[in-house]
């Protein structure tokens, strides 16, 4: 099912990690269902789905970024989420990891979470130089029912997106993505609608911590007809936003 073209994926069960000193690029030539938590560390990793669906397990999340200054890419595909757990994407645990995403659909099967933080990507405590960049992708049907950022939780990092279409997605604070302590995030284009939230934000929570943290929202983006209790709300800030050239 996968053609490596150099080095070998080690991980076949939970825990294992791929530490090797080339930069592995895989490509899926058939739909997969996973087995395991697949974790890069300190090394960068590329995996390209050919336009064919990768179907995560239960058992975990799909990554974990859990090695200082590891990269991962992941292209050309969909994803269906199947773990019940935080972060069932990906998430990323320590300094200086990075993800970027281009033309993936994340669908989280309308799995609910019922923990105190959540996310499909989601950004730990401590992890202000993670950087998550998504383009030309779509993520949707997740429900972080107690939880901050349906789609995405940023606790600390920076976050690019550009053509990306959230939808679908619920939490108790920003229903689409929610953003804390010393975060940052740029929305070019795209869009964010039809998302929910209890507390706060039915699309977007924005708690920075200092004047730096920011939020961007440009290119012709769209973030409407998202809900607060059944009420008409997008965006709640305590920080920095700057607009330009989009509908709220």
């Amino acid at each position: 099912e996968w053609t490596p073209y150099n080095g070998e994926w080690c991980s076949s069960k939970d825990g294992e990690y791929y530490t090797g000193s080339e930069h592995p690029h895989y490509y899926l030539t058939g739909d997969y269902t996973g087995t395991s938590t697949l974790m890069p560390k300190g090394v960068d990793v590329v995996i390209d789905l050919g336009n064919h669906t990768w179907t995560g397990h239960t058992g975990g999340r799909v990554f974990r970024m859990s090695g200082n200054g590891a990269t991962l890419t992941v292209q050309n595909g969909t994803f269906i989420l199947k773990n019940t757990g935080t972060a069932p994407f990906v998430g990323l645990y320590d300094s200086t990891n990075h993800l970027y995403m281009y033309n993936v659909t994340v669908d989280g099967d309308d799995i609910t979470y019922s923990g105190s933080d959540a996310g499909m990507i989601a950004t730990g405590g401590g992890q202000d130089a993670s950087t998550i960049t998504i383009e030309n992708s779509v993520l949707k049907n997740y429900n972080a029912s107690s939880g901050h950022g349906g789609a995405i939780n940023m606790y600390q990092g920076t976050l690019s997106l550009k053509n990306v279409t959230i939808t679908d997605c619920h939490a108790k604070r920003g229903g689409a993505i929610a953003m804390r302590s010393t975060s940052k995030v740029t929305i070019d284009g795209g869009s964010i609608t039809g998302n929910t939230a209890t507390e706060l934000g039915g699309a977007i929570f924005h708690h920075g911590s200092t004047a730096a943290d920011g939020l961007t929202i440009k290119g012709g983006a769209k973030i409407v007809d998202n809900t607060l209790n059944k009420e008409a709300n997008n965006v709640v800030a305590n920080g920095k936003i700057i607009i330009e050239k989009a509908a709220l």
